[in-house]
């Protein structure tokens, strides 16, 4: 049966800088990232370059020390804890600039709640020591401008979050200033929030904003002087979407749901609407989720059959040029039938950070694409 597409369609693949023709199916090699000695970690995020960010924690029967606890960094594949702040009990990596400089979370012996760090030739520098509440770094641009998420309040109320820009004091170094980004208030402002959950070199930030008019939307501040806001509209028929990440060009990825509560892997376009796409399931599914996206138009995430909560199978995909490809299927059969459970970055060489299985064992692995 013939298929008429409208030119709203084509204008959207136009858009995304995405061919109308069928590509060829990609492959990927598997590389593990191993963990350091007595440790046993997890990479969470990956740079351009291909260093990984992650963290280890001792394994059981060995004692904890500074080579195998902390947050951690991969250059070629080698780990090298570079610690926490004095005292952590718990820790996170969220990202690395191009030069790999970490950012993410920390406690300490003085405060347990999480801190916003940043790594630092001597150790790591809690960004935002008087912020009396908690704090965490959730991307950084390669000139050291930061972004992330802070609370003063112990209310638990999602109103109390603040989306931050960090930046470091000239006179101070050790010294980063708050820039508090806008929220969008209707209706009773206490019911107002905001959360930033990814961000881009262009230092363009992603998240999700709420209020009593529109409920639930994804967000997008502009990296203009006032860092506007603007609420991502969902996908035809829906009621709430989020944005899960942003990509160098300004394309928003995430979710958005339609007719039916259905909930579908979204891309939000960089023209002035922010003009939501579909980018459909696996073959047999019916929801999916976007991740994280890439300035070559790759989208990973992930595609479920099922209702929510619960689902039968769920498997990552990759989305480019207009296809959408079970990931796991992609490796390079040489490289073993890996099954992938976790997704924690790409970068803008098309490499894959993630979390994978083969035999019934876990590894943090990097899909790196095969020379086509």
């Amino acid at each position: 049966m013939k298929k008429n597409y409208s030119k709203a369609f084509f204008a959207a693949i136009a858009a995304l800088g995405l061919a109308t023709t069928a590509a060829a199916q990609p492959t990927y090699h598997v590389t593990e990232i191993p963990s350091a000695p007595g440790a046993a970690c997890i990479g969470t995020a990956i740079n351009d370059a291909g260093v990984v960010a992650g963290s280890c924690l001792p394994v059981n029967g060995v004692a904890a020390s500074a080579a195998n606890r902390g947050i951690a960094i991969w250059r070629n594949g080698v780990p090298t804890v570079l610690g926490a702040l004095a005292g952590a009990n718990d820790f996170a990596a969220n990202a690395l600039s191009s030069t790999g400089v970490v950012v993410g979370s920390s406690d300490a012996t003085s405060n347990p709640r999480p801190q916003a760090v940043m790594s630092t030739a001597g150790g790591f520098l809690n960004i935002d020591p008087v912020n009396g509440g908690n704090a965490r770094a959730i991307g950084i641009m390669d000139n050291g401008v930061i972004f992330g998420n802070l609370t003063k309040s112990l209310s638990g109320n999602t109103a109390s979050w603040q989306v931050m820009m960090w930046t470091q004091d000239k006179g101070h170094p050790d010294r980063y200033r708050e820039t508090s980004f806008p929220k969008l208030i209707a209706g009773d402002a206490k019911f107002a929030g905001i959360y930033a959950l990814g961000s881009n070199k262009a230092g363009q930030v992603v998240g999700w904003v709420t209020n009593q008019v529109i409920g639930q939307r994804g967000a997008f501040w502009n990296n203009d002087d006032k860092h506007s806001i603007v609420a991502l509209d969902t996908l035809p028929g829906g009621s709430h979407s989020i944005a899960w990440g942003v990509n160098d060009l300004g394309q928003a990825v995430g979710e958005s749901n339609g007719p039916g509560y259905v909930t579908r892997a979204t891309l939000w376009q960089n023209d002035a609407a922010h003009t939501p796409v579909d980018l459909g399931a696996l073959p047999g599914d019916n929801e999916s989720t976007a991740m994280f996206a890439n300035s070559a138009g790759q989208v990973i995430g992930f595609s479920a059959t099922g209702t929510f909560p619960t689902f039968a199978a769920t498997r990552a995909f990759l989305w480019q040029n207009g296809r959408m490809f079970e990931l796991g299927s992609l490796i390079d059969p040489a490289d073993g039938a890996w099954t992938i459970t976790g997704l924690f970055g790409m970068n803008n060489a098309g490499q894959i950070l993630g979390i994978g299985t083969l035999g019934g064992r876990f590894a943090t692995i990097v899909l790196t694409p095969a020379a086509q």
